[in-house]
């Protein structure tokens, strides 16, 4: 029945086009005229197996939006029936799907006559909007029914019917760019947006129009991120991930660099305050245990950290500009103010020494901006700018980006002879920090390195 196609010295197997429409797939809301089956199915299909016993126990398969969970549950079908092994299927809230030695019946759900025989196999798929959780014939049978959800990872799907049962959970990774090279690293590892994009729809032209409207809808706070389901924007903006090789926790991440060039790019527009509020927000969701936040959070809390040479904090409202301070009331640290004057630099540290223009913008679609630089020059006292070194330090999450930075020919610095590039090595989406753990940290500027 399985035949196999050979691509880059990978071997794929799939069904024909004739073998699935005699198998009527669209009961199961399966249309595609070609069904392939992936490596990661058969982990998948070996890891149920070993669940199966004892007879409480039913599992949940979770995973990013668009990897093939419904498709996984096709597979499982097909080894079950080859095999001969009785198999229930639920896509719809309508009804059910019974495969036993005299064939298929199909079955009202609150149907209380019907009983799973001893040994059935439950499969449930809660990928679409009307199916949630298993149906109530799946819960509730009295004979040794194992009961196999695939569902996106939020709670409420599974995590009422589960309580009466021991519940295994298995996540699964997204594809990788071996599948769909350019289009993957850029725009994240789902197998549907990938193939949509392949084929033109929608183009990569209001594919990355979306991306940006949703980033921005995301820095502004106007998606529910106190209990927003990872599913409803994972497409566009996150990847889900298992944490480890248990598969039992899943996390998010934004999905590539470039979506986090988007992201970054919307969240400079924004006035720390109104960062710092937004930050706080994600950082303390149960799946974002290690946002990007964690960047703008050491920045935005500068103020609190314990500095070298700092002796007080003055932060510049609309009516204290730098030209009301002399060289000795020049406030060591300046906080970035709401004008779009200086929406690439976040703060100004001073020391005895050293002058650091923060920029903590990640995204190279930013540049140094000159209105900005020109302000600072012409504002802070001459000889306190002379007696001291002035650099523009980029906080950056790797070397690589950073020397990038550190070598580009930026056109306005041959008016601003006297600056220096350099950057320091903040990690975005990977440290475990709280932000009260950040703010026991030292400021990071003092470690700048020179490319």
């Amino acid at each position: 029945m399985l035949r196999e196609l050979v691509v880059d010295s990978k071997t794929f197997r799939y069904l024909p086009v004739e073998v699935l429409k005699d198998l009527h797939l669209h009961r199961l809301r399966y249309k595609d005229p070609v069904l392939l089956f992936l490596e990661e199915y058969d982990t998948a299909y070996t890891m149920l197996t070993s669940w199966e016993k004892p007879l409480t126990t039913d599992a949940v398969v979770t995973g990013y939006p668009g990897i093939g969970k419904t498709y996984l549950l096709l597979f499982v079908l097909l080894k079950r029936l080859s095999s001969g092994l009785p198999t229930a299927v639920q896509s719809t809230k309508d009804d059910f799907i019974l495969f036993t030695e005299s064939g298929p019946e199909v079955y009202d759900p609150g149907d209380s006559l019907v009983d799973l025989s001893s040994g059935t196999w439950a499969l449930a798929d809660s990928n679409t909007s009307g199916a949630i959780k298993p149906c109530f014939n799946f819960q509730t049978s009295l004979s040794e029914v194992f009961v196999v959800q695939t569902t996106s990872p939020q709670p409420h799907r599974y995590k009422q019917w589960t309580k009466q049962r021991e519940e295994h959970s298995a996540n699964f990774p997204p594809l990788t760019s071996m599948t769909s090279l350019i289009i993957i690293i850029r725009w994240g590892p789902s197998a549907r947006t990938c193939l949509a994009l392949a084929r033109g729809t929608p183009s990569l032209a209001a594919w990355e129009q979306k991306v940006m409207f949703t980033a921005g809808n995301f820095a502004e706070g106007e998606l529910p991120l106190n209990d927003f389901d990872p599913s409803d924007i994972s497409d566009v903006l996150f990847s889900i991930h298992p944490r480890d090789s248990s598969r039992e926790i899943m996390e998010a991440r934004i999905a590539t660099d470039h979506i986090l060039d988007i992201v970054l790019e919307q969240l400079t527009w924004f006035n720390a305050a109104q960062q710092a509020d937004f930050f706080n927000i994600i950082s303390g969701h149960p799946l974002l245990k290690s946002p990007l936040g964690n960047l703008y959070g050491k920045i935005n809390m500068l103020d609190s950290i314990p500095m070298p040479s700092v002796p007080r904090v003055i932060s510049l409202s609309s009516s204290m500009y730098l030209q009301d301070a002399n060289q000795n009331s020049l406030p060591s640290y300046w906080r970035q103010v709401s004008t779009t004057t200086f929406t690439s630099l976040t703060a100004i540290v001073c020391t005895a020494t050293m002058i650091f223009l923060v920029q903590s913008t990640v995204s190279p679609r930013y540049e140094l901006k000159k209105l900005g630089l020109e302000f600072i020059r012409q504002h802070i006292p001459t000889s306190f700018w002379k007696n001291r070194q002035c650099c523009v330090g980029f906080i950056i999450p790797d070397k690589e980006r950073g020397i990038q930075f550190t070598s580009t020919k930026y056109t306005i610095l041959k008016d601003f002879l006297e600056l220096e590039l350099r950057y320091c090595i903040l990690p975005v989406g990977t440290s475990d920090l709280t932000l009260s753990q950040l703010g026991k940290l030292r400021q990071p500027c003092l470690g700048l390195q020179k490319s």
